[in-house]
């Protein structure tokens, strides 16, 4: 008797174009899609990823961003950025839990980290919609240490996978005589 091998090929849009998964069903899960923890992330959006100089959310999901930046300017290091906001907005689909543990890292471009990791969950913030659940993450960092000019990232992972990053720019300014 000839047994034969499922295989569930699951397609879903990305900011890249289409992503297909391809999963084997095997032992007692056959005849169903098993889906793993590790690509729930996929069903996740993150439709605004920005730093700002100030940012808040009502209650009903809008949500306010102040002098959007990428880049910070500095006449002489070391010195400090009194504060800013890392802002994400994660859109979750209509059945999908919204229950997600989240980590924003400070990264330079060696992937070291030059902020604290800051670890936020979801489940009782999302804003629930009658087709979508939206999430407001917004950061509040002040007095940031700048010692050198770099490029700089900070990520939004959940899972341990990147979902987005935002760059920062850290540059020195020559003074202009008036």
């Amino acid at each position: 008797m000839q047994t034969h091998e499922r295989i569930y090929i699951l397609i879903l849009p990305s900011e890249y174009g289409i992503v297909a998964i391809t999963a084997p069903c095997h032992g007692a899960n056959r005849g169903s899609i098993p889906l793993t923890r590790s690509i729930s992330y996929l069903f996740m959006d993150v439709s605004l990823a920005a730093i700002c100089d100030a940012a808040n959310a009502d209650s009903q999901g809008k949500l306010n961003l102040l002098g959007v930046f990428d880049q910070i300017n500095v006449v002489n290091f070391p010195a400090k950025h009194p504060q800013c906001c890392v802002v994400f907005r994660v859109v979750f689909q209509k059945g999908q839990s919204t229950e997600q543990n989240f980590v924003i890292k400070f990264l330079n471009k060696d992937g070291e980290s030059f902020l604290p990791s800051i670890k936020a969950t979801s489940s009782s913030k999302c804003i629930k919609f009658q087709d979508k659940s939206v999430l407001n993450l917004i950061i509040n960092v002040k007095n940031i240490k700048l010692t050198r000019a770099d490029n700089f990232q900070v990520e939004l992972h959940v899972n341990d996978e990147l979902l987005k990053g935002v760059d920062l720019r850290i540059r020195q300014s020559v003074p202009t005589d008036r």
